[in-house]
């Protein structure tokens, strides 16, 4: 008779074979452990579960995650609140050492916001950002509120260092979300006296952003191509951005943004000028972005030779763009 394996969670289990003798007890220890495993596996399997349906329950209840700022009206509700704290604990328990286990802090460190539980709120949002290798504009934007509240009831030296811990979180969060208008808007709010040009930065670069509200994907839609209808890429994010490029020249993302400006009224070669700007300017992770305008502005003006190259170039950067491949086989066609 032949073995019959079982195959659970990449294990093979053997059953034993009649007359093996002096093996028979071993074959009968490795079926027990097998078993063990099994029954351990199916057990962990039921608690990702558990801590899955927590999570969502945690989310639901405080309804705190229903648009992308993550608090809404609802977190007046005391009893809302107190269910989805419930929730997140359990969840979080649930989760272990897994980096899931982000979410749930996050949340509960918006309930505890909510009800102006600040050294709390703060304390879960640290656990949120060191709880997951990836790295999340919220809850760095939400512990800058959290210490910039906290400053609002502190004096002296603890008001100082709680508005400096503020623009510390704002400005990672910005960092790793420099596409968030609201981001710029509030942290213009943080500035002290004598701070009035950086709040002033700040305002202009909201508004620049604001002007095409690209979205984190930074097309507006998959498979755009010069000429297609612009959407909301529109013409006033020229004005916009010149006062955000002059108050903040370090900065590519006002050079960005006015790119798709110029790409809104047809100048292609503007377009061009600007994007070699946020190229020359942007940290590594964001440069793809730029290569890929830059290479969509080459194929508008019919450059394809310099928009192939750029859509090379993007793709060594980010090899997985499905809207960079796109790009780059439409322009590899038309070249022919």
């Amino acid at each position: 008779m032949r073995d019959q394996k079982s195959l659970r969670f990449g294990l093979v289990c053997d059953t034993p074979r009649q007359g093996r003798g002096r093996l028979r007890k071993v074959r009968e220890v490795g079926a027990a452990a097998c078993l063990v495993f099994l029954v351990g596996s199916a057990e962990a399997i039921a608690q990702d579960a558990e801590a899955l349906r927590q999570l969502e329950w945690c989310k639901n209840a405080s309804r705190m995650m229903s648009d992308a700022h993550g608090i809404s009206a609802s977190t007046t509700s005391p009893g809302y609140a107190r269910m989805a704290e419930t929730a997140c604990g359990r969840a979080i328990e649930l989760f272990g050492t897994r980096p899931e286990r982000w979410e749930a802090y996050f949340t509960r460190g918006l309930i505890y916001m909510a009800r102006s539980d600040y050294e709390l709120a703060i304390a879960d949002f640290t656990k949120a950002i060191d709880s997951t290798l990836i790295e999340n504009w919220q809850p760095y934007w939400w512990r800058a509120f959290s210490h910039s509240m906290k400053a609002s009831f502190s004096t002296d030296d603890a008001r100082a260092t709680e508005k400096q811990l503020a623009l510390m979180d704002a400005n990672k969060a910005i960092e790793i979300n420099p596409m968030e208008a609201m981001l710029y808007r509030n942290r213009a709010l943080m500035h002290g006296p004598g701070q009035e040009a950086l709040a002033a930065s700040d305002r202009e670069m909201g508004e620049c952003v604001q002007s095409i509200n690209l979205s984190y994907g930074l097309l507006p839609q998959k498979g755009w191509k010069p000429g297609d209808p612009i959407d909301r890429f529109r013409s006033e994010a020229v004005i916009a951005c010149k006062n955000a490029m002059d108050l903040n020249g370090a900065s590519w993302v006002p050079a960005f943004v006015r790119g798709w400006g110029h790409m809104g009224q047809r100048q292609y070669e503007l377009a061009v000028s600007d994007y070699s700007k946020a190229i020359e300017l942007s940290p590594a992770n964001w440069r793809a972005y730029a290569y890929r305008a830059r290479g969509l502005a080459h194929e508008g003006k019919g450059d394809l030779e310099a928009a192939i190259s750029d859509f090379r170039q993007s793709l060594e950067l980010r090899p997985d763009d499905d809207s960079t491949k796109a790009a780059l086989d439409r322009a590899l066609r038309a070249k022919g």
